[in-house]
């Protein structure tokens, strides 16, 4: 009886074949809501105060490849620029 009562009052729907169910699918409409409808410009906060930046590295501090890859490894030790 439980049964009956829950199919009657729609909380249990019977079994449709699956060609019926995806006709439905395709049926609804699919609803798209406009988020930004009423979004309007706001001046940029006054508190905002960006990160200062840090200067580049200098010619000491960029990358230093290990000596394997270096061109000047087989080189007099006086030509080899400080790194």
């Amino acid at each position: 009886m439980k049964l009956v009562r829950a199919i009657r009052e729609g909380r249990i729907l019977p079994y449709k074949p699956p060609a019926e169910r995806e006709r439905e699918a395709e049926e609804q409409e699919e609803v798209h809501f406009d988020l930004w409808q009423n979004e309007e410009p706001q001046e940029p906060n006054p508190l905002h105060i960006p990160a200062p930046k840090l200067p580049p590295p200098g010619y000491d501090l960029s990358y230093n490849p290990p000596e394997e890859y270096l061109p000047y490894v087989h080189l007099d030790p006086s030509v080899v620029p400080h790194h």
